[in-house]
């Protein structure tokens, strides 16, 4: 996967690209498409990537350029999309539902898939920046507005569920003790910089092997499979939560969040129980949880939930 920034900024992207690509990886390209010309497009309908993902931020000029803050880029992510349309490729178009643009989600919805006839995919879930200032989350919306979006798309609301049913169960500790990643990061997953610092994921922004002072294999191999050995160091409520897949808490968010890898995230953690609530998902106990039964905002959130499924 390659991911900014915006990776067509670099213009030796092309040749990077194609080294990879010639190398033999399966490529998933993220972009905003507003440097995305014919020569371009027609590269990569020559060297085809794995898949191609396009953010937009709105079906309107004025909403999409509110979010991006630059005048004319709505304009210019639409040209390359279709650039990208007229050599053969099918970007998936995706989009982050903010306070500024969530009056526009179901109009874009239709407008990519039944205008352009492309796949649609949104996400609530906006984290803090990688230095932490928390600046992002003024634009998140509640956790009850996430939730309500699930309810009101079908079949969104099905998959939530059948990915529940997949991963929820038991979670299971080594021996010797709870592991901190048990997230795919640093075990099955890891992320480059443009500074060639190896880590676990994109928003990790601690401790890096340097590649440019070693081997891929050095760091992988020593490095990251110290990161994935590395313990809990306390037992907080979600040691024993098994509604992980609705809440997505892991190291990276504690840090940004939280300041601290295992402190608990109460945005994450009250959008997966608000998620199980009105699911109807049941919630086994794992602790002291505000949101469980018997915790101090387990009647609100029940009230909450209620009001959700009443309306859906």
């Amino acid at each position: 996967l390659y991911t900014g920034g915006e990776i067509f900024v670099r213009k030796d992207f092309l040749d990077i690209y194609g080294y990879a690509k010639k190398t033999g990886f399966l490529i998933t390209l993220f972009t905003n498409a507003t440097l995305v010309d014919k020569a371009t497009a027609e590269y990569l309908s020559t060297w085809r990537p794995f898949s191609i993902e396009v953010s937009i931020y709105g079906c309107t000029a004025e909403t999409h350029d509110r979010v991006t803050g630059v005048a004319g880029s709505f304009d210019r992510t639409m040209a390359g999309v279709r650039l990208l349309m007229e050599v053969g490729l099918r970007p998936m178009l995706k989009t982050m539902v903010l306070k500024t643009n969530s009056h526009e989600v179901w109009d874009l919805k239709h407008f990519v898939e039944e205008d352009l006839g492309l796949e649609f995919r949104f996400d609530a879930m906006i984290n803090p920046r990688v230095d932490s200032s928390l600046a992002p989350l003024s634009m998140r919306l509640s956790p009850e507005e996430v939730v309500e979006l699930d309810l009101k798309e079908p079949n969104r609301r099905k998959e939530w569920v059948k990915f529940c049913d997949h991963f929820n169960g038991p979670v299971r500790h080594p021996e010797d003790g709870p592991e901190l990643y048990v997230c795919g990061g640093s075990h099955n997953a890891f992320a480059i910089d443009a500074s060639g610092g190896l880590s676990t994921c994109v928003i990790w922004h601690g401790d890096k092997y340097d590649l440019r002072k070693g081997s891929f294999k050095q760091g992988w191999e020593a490095f990251l499979l110290e990161v994935s050995r590395k313990k809990l160091t306390r037992r907080t409520k979600c040691v024993a939560c098994e509604l992980r897949s609705l809440c997505g808490m892991c190291p990276a968010n504690g840090v940004l969040e939280c300041g601290n890898a295992e402190e608990p995230v109460d945005f994450l953690c009250q959008v997966a129980h608000l998620r199980a609530y009105a699911f109807e998902i049941p919630i086994s106990s794992h602790g002291e949880c505000e949101y469980c039964p018997g915790g101090t905002k387990f009647k609100e959130v029940m009230e909450k939930a209620e009001r959700l499924t009443q309306a859906h």
